[in-house]
């Protein structure tokens, strides 16, 4: 699929600037789901410093603002082709190490009384692909979500409080019962 994008984030100041710097990630990385066929940042009120990758391979560029300004517009648009992999990139690799991603943290934390319910759900599933889903089925069967709820509740203490963003659980749930070495880590059999 072909889509055409265009995205303008305006930052309005009370008084005349000075000095300010805005770090934007604004500019999409190719990848197995995505070809960028061409893409431009533009800045109204200001100029790119420079740009870099950071250490998760976002393209980020340094913006600052014209001494005087009261108004900076970034506006970033190109035209991106799609691919459709089933959600399914394979490896990932990146300048983060991949223990980072597997860190334990106050937001992923799980008590065994939210993820004990759902390990048969996965378990029963013939791979991790179809397990994750069976899961986020389940999870969403549950706790449906809403757009208006905050992306990141507090950590889960009870299961009543796991209710939003299955992707987001369903990492969460992972991380917590693969840190236990109570769940597979796929293998290039895909079990």
């Amino acid at each position: 699929m072909q889509l055409f994008v265009t995205h303008a984030t305006h930052y309005t100041y009370d008084t005349p600037v000075v000095y300010a710097l805005q770090k934007a990630r604004l500019r999409p990385s190719g990848s197995k789901l995505q070809e960028i066929e061409a893409w431009d940042l533009t800045v109204e009120g200001g100029k790119i410093e420079a740009g870099y990758r950071d250490h998760y391979g976002n393209n980020v560029d340094l913006i600052s603002a014209e001494p005087g300004t009261q108004s900076l517009v970034i506006t970033a648009q190109g035209t991106i082709n799609t691919h459709d992999l089933a959600g399914v990139l394979g490896p990932v690799y990146g300048r983060a190490p991949l223990w980072h991603f597997q860190q334990i943290t106050p937001v992923t934390r799980l008590t065994d009384e939210v993820a004990a319910p759902f390990l048969g759900v996965f378990r029963a599933a013939p791979n991790p692909i179809e397990g994750g889903h069976a899961l986020c089925h389940e999870i969403l069967s549950k706790w449906p979500t809403t757009p208006t709820k905050p992306m990141l509740p507090p950590p889960p203490k009870r299961p009543s409080q796991l209710a939003t963003g299955c992707v987001r659980i369903i990492a969460i749930f992972l991380s917590r019962w693969r840190a236990k070495r109570d769940l597979p880590h796929a293998t290039s059999a895909g079990i």
